[in-house]
């Protein structure tokens, strides 16, 4: 069902080109299942010095963010006539099962961007399985999860939702957030700039069938 509704609307939303550039996306998850080689940076972003400080949200009409966290919510939001983004993310119940908390942006009630974050180990693991240690007991929280509609990506979404994100972990408690980013990822890197990240780690992640391999070098003075 997720399949044919994410291809159906890329159909209906970006014709055939982004028909093409979806079905490329899905033999890249595809092929990452059974061989992956990848370098990530682990960054550790301060919350407790976060003030206000936020990059604006995009000035697009019919813009807006709900934060969902629970299943109930996702069900208001879609009896609202929201689009339901767990049509797109089948996965999205389970997360919020597990103590995830989703942060669902809209334009025109249709899905632009959604991102996660957890307060705990379980809901981590949930949108990312990757294993770098995340200290929920002392103060630690995780983003991660992200994914923009290609139709508003460059527009400054991900990194207005991503202080959202962050202030809500700092309001819960947490004093650091912190996440993996791909290193090829130059606009997740972006978004996440103006919130002065540290990179703590560079990580080396191997897939090979069932196997997996994951070796952090520590920064220089860390």
């Amino acid at each position: 069902m997720s399949l044919r509704y994410r291809f159906t609307r890329l159909l209906r939303t970006e014709g055939l080109p982004g028909l093409c550039r979806g079905l490329g996306r899905l033999l890249r998850k595809v092929r990452r299942a059974v061989l992956a080689v990848e370098e990530y940076y682990l960054h550790e972003i301060p919350l407790l010095a976060l003030g206000d400080r936020s990059v604006s949200l995009p000035d697009v009409d019919g813009f807006e963010v709900h934060v969902v966290e629970s299943v109930g919510d996702a069900n208001r939001l879609a009896a609202l006539g929201y689009e339901d983004f767990r049509r797109l993310f089948p996965q999205a119940d389970r997360r919020l099962a597990a103590g995830a908390v989703a942060f669902c942006a809209y334009v025109d009630r249709l899905v632009a961007h959604i991102g996660w974050v957890a307060l705990t180990r379980e809901a981590k693991r949930t949108f990312d399985d990757l294993p770098y240690g995340v200290d929920f007991d002392r103060g630690e929280g995780c983003s991660g999860g992200s994914w923009t509609c290609p139709l508003y990506r460059n527009r400054g979404i991900y990194s207005g939702v991503m202080g959202a994100r962050l202030r809500y972990l700092r309001d819960r408690g947490c004093r650091i957030c912190r996440n993996a980013t791909l290193v090829k990822n130059t606009p997740s890197r972006r978004g996440q700039r103006h919130y002065q990240p540290e990179v703590v780690a560079t990580a080396r992640y191997v897939r090979i069938a069932g196997w997996v391999s994951w070796k952090e070098l520590r920064v220089r003075g860390r």
